[in-house]
């Protein structure tokens, strides 16, 4: 073969296999690496007291696929959820079926952030800090 053809040869391999990798970064799926998602299941709590002194407090229970929400004064507060996002320290959640008081329209779909502190063993949720029970 002379130094032509081989260079044919070579470049076409390179254009051939630079197409394949085009082609899988294009249709590969965008899987979501989920280092928190464990770390959220629990109980979260967050209590205080009013200025008149009564107590309260809000505990979200969150399963692997379910959170709800107890709360004294009561609320109503319970919906499915997928992990949507994970950035650093933060869970983005898509939430579905949602049972609230008062109630979202049907089919509504809701996102709620949780940012993840695992030195201080606590959690955000709009912008309000939740320690583990």
């Amino acid at each position: 073969m002379n130094d032509s053809v081989e260079s044919s040869i070579i470049l076409l391999t390179f254009f051939t296999f630079l197409i394949v990798i085009v082609y899988y970064l294009i249709n590969r799926q965008r899987q979501i690496i989920v280092r928190h998602g464990s770390y959220i299941q629990g109980v979260w709590e967050r209590k205080g007291n009013t200025e008149m002194g009564e107590a309260w407090f809000i505990r979200y229970n969150i399963t692997a696929n379910t959170i709800t929400a107890f709360a004294d004064p009561p609320m109503l507060f319970q919906a499915s959820y997928n992990i949507k996002n994970e950035t650093e320290n933060l869970v983005m959640l898509e939430l579905g079926q949602l049972e609230t008081d008062p109630p979202y329209p049907e089919g509504t779909i809701a996102e709620m952030p949780i940012a993840i502190d695992r030195k201080r063993q606590q959690i955000l949720i709009g912008d309000k800090i939740f320690k583990r029970v």
